[in-house]
């Protein structure tokens, strides 16, 4: 029997006082949880997550209620969801981690939310029964308690595949223990029908055969599309749709917030692969450096003005109407690119820009809209990574057209720019058909 504090009113179910109390005809409060704390402390239930006090009313949960921290529901659901069939080292245990952190369900859901990525290396014994055939099973127990210290930084451990050493030196083991486990997780004929049987292995190869190789056509190439039937209008926005990874497809695709996060995470991922950091810790130092130049040398091996007698031939006439002191630097190794010339001192940087290579805007009768547009956003691209970079203070582009149609006035306007300090980046160009100079004053992205 339960009795009505306020009114004296007597009722034989719980359930039948709380509408009393909060949605009758004359309600005494708003909620039920404070009349109980007012009147009645007896009527409350405790939290089966975190025991702290609930008013809850609901029978379903009567025997276990939970309070209004949505934590404690994602507890309930993730002890619901545990089988302990694959855990077989009792890490992630629910119970063991709220009873850890003392019943704190917020501190338990952000520890089980981290152990869930580590599942691949914990569900099942292939690592641990890799590290005690080499006889390094106190590796694993170390792994284990990182673990469980949470220790590791998931962020760092995305950088590098599962087949890289550098994934495992992210796990905590050192050189030669990653080695051992790196050969053992690339995927090989063997493990691939471990994993998705005979049939899909066979399946497979047939599609990489030579025999059928000839049939298959990318998803991405003009000829798969042709065969669609689409004219070639069509073949080149279909492709730049299906290409493109700016901004406005990953908003389109996960919605504005995630979008964002989804974009900015491949655009840091894509810096860092191809960074001089990146390169080294994927390869080591002396391959890593390596690499990381002979990629920069393709990038930069479509410009063929670099070194060529007219960039030189311009850059001679400067110094000999300019008193400089520092070093001026060919070829120099900025943001990723090769820069034509880096004056070391006052941190300028001068390209000179052939016609032809880079697609003069001003020269649009000689080249296609879509060639004058792929290599503005490479030069924007380029030009956006060298003004982020503390070493560079100005960029002065100068069209092939500019010093070879008006030398002169090209030299005396460089000299203009270069000496401006509020001038951060310019181009030199100039207009064959009308004869006039076009020199832009502003970096517009």
């Amino acid at each position: 029997m339960y009795t009505c504090k306020v009114c004296g009113k007597i009722f034989e179910k719980r359930k039948s006082l709380v509408n009393h109390i909060v949605r009758g005809s004359n309600p005494h409060y708003s909620t039920f949880e404070e009349y109980c704390e007012k009147h009645d402390h007896s009527l409350f239930y405790s939290c089966s997550v975190c025991g702290s006090r609930t008013g809850c009313t609901s029978i379903f949960l009567k025997n276990n209620p939970l309070c209004k921290n949505k934590n404690c529901r994602r507890f309930k659901n993730m002890l619901g969801k545990y089988k302990p069939s694959n855990d077989p080292f009792n890490i992630k245990n629910p119970k063991y981690w709220l009873n850890f952190y003392n019943k704190d369900s917020n501190k338990t859901v952000k520890h089980l939310k981290y152990l869930k990525y580590f599942s691949k290396y914990i569900s099942n014994l292939k690592l641990s029964t890799l590290l005690e055939s080499n006889n390094l099973g106190y590796e694993f127990t170390k792994f284990i308690d990182r673990l469980k210290n949470m220790s590791i930084d998931i962020d760092t451990v995305k950088k590098f595949p599962a087949n890289s050493v550098n994934r495992w030196i992210s796990l905590g083991f050192n050189k030669e223990v990653s080695k051992i486990i790196s050969l053992n997780f690339t995927t090989t004929k063997q493990i691939f029908i471990d994993r998705h049987g005979i049939g899909k292995w066979n399946k497979y190869s047939y599609k990489l055969s030579s025999a059928d190789r000839s049939n298959m056509i990318s998803y991405f190439s003009r000829l798969y599309w042709k065969n669609k039937g689409l004219n070639e209008i069509e073949i080149n926005s279909k492709l730049k749709e299906i290409c493109t990874r700016d901004l406005d497809y990953f908003i389109k695709k996960y919605g504005k917030i995630k979008g964002q996060y989804k974009y900015d995470s491949m655009i840091n991922k894509r810096k860092y692969k191809f960074s001089l950091q990146g390169n080294i810790d994927l390869y080591g130092l002396e391959n890593g450096t390596k690499r990381y130049y002979d990629i920069i040398q393709k990038k930069t091996s479509f410009i063929q003005n670099i070194k060529s007698k007219q960039s030189l031939d311009f850059i001679c006439e400067i110094s000999k109407h300019i008193t400089y002191n520092g070093n001026v630097l060919d070829e120099y190794p900025l943001s990723g690119f090769f820069c034509d010339f880096f004056f070391d001192n006052i941190g300028l940087v001068v390209e000179y820009y052939g016609d032809y290579w880079h697609k003069n805007y001003l020269m649009n009768h000689m080249y296609t809209k879509n060639d004058i547009s792929i290599h503005k956003s490479a030069h924007i691209h380029r030009t956006n990574e060298l003004l982020s970079n503390p070493n560079v203070h100005k960029i002065i582009i100068v069209w092939e057209s500019s010093f070879v149609h008006d030398r002169d006035n090209t030299i005396s306007k460089f000299i203009e720019f270069m000496m401006d300090d509020k001038i951060k980046y310019c181009e030199l160009n100039y207009n064959t058909k009308t004869q006039q100079r076009v020199d832009v004053k502003e970096f517009k992205s």
